[in-house]
This record gives structure tokens, sequence and C-alpha cells, in this order.
């Protein structure tokens, strides 16, 4: 019987240390969210992530069109990883009218 008490005694005070370590062990899931706005700061379009996901798994909206412009990318290098922190990201533009002036001479 003093054998089985402290069986039981051992089995629940490594219960209990066990326990306690998850507890400082666990981690939070941090979600931040990348905004994609127009060039008037509009919002388009806004998705969470995780911290630490990839950018293959957020959904990012068809540019708005602009008259005058080709849309050429979003300001964000959307190669590098995840930043940790939320962030906005507007479009980036480039002049498709050219204005060609010639002079005879």
């Amino acid at each position: 019987m003093k054998s089985i008490v402290m069986v039981l005694t051992l089995l629940v005070v490594a219960m209990m240390y066990t326990l306690q370590i998850s507890q400082t062990q666990a981690t939070s899931l941090h979600l931040h969210e990348i905004t994609f706005a127009d060039t008037n700061g509009d919002v388009i379009h806004t998705e969470r992530f995780a911290e630490g996901s990839f950018f293959l798994e957020v959904n990012m909206p068809e540019a708005p069109e602009r008259e005058g412009f080709v849309f050429v990318g979003w300001s964000y290098d959307f190669s590098k990883s995840m930043p940790n922190f939320d962030m906005i990201v507007y479009p980036q533009y480039m002049h498709s009218e050219f204005l060609v002036v010639t002079t005879f001479a």
C-alpha cells in the first residue's frame, strides 16, 4: 500500500510539472493584416495572415485600373518573407502614354 501511494504521488508531481512546463511553452498565434489600397488610400481588400506564413497563401486583389497608366506591381516585394506587423500596400504604376515631339528644320 505504501508503494502504491508513493507511485501515485510521483505521478501527480510529474503531471503537475508537465502541465506547468506546457503552459510556459505554449505559443499564441499572432495575426497581422495586409491592406491593399488604391492611390487615393481607399481600401480595396484586406487579408489576415499568421506570422510566419507565406505570401503564396495571400489572396491579392486585381489591381485597380488607372487611366494613362499600366500597373507594374504592389509597393511591397512579395518575394520577401512575411512581415511581423500590419501593413498597407499601394499599387505601383508606370505611364503608358508618352508625348513625342518632333521638330522639323
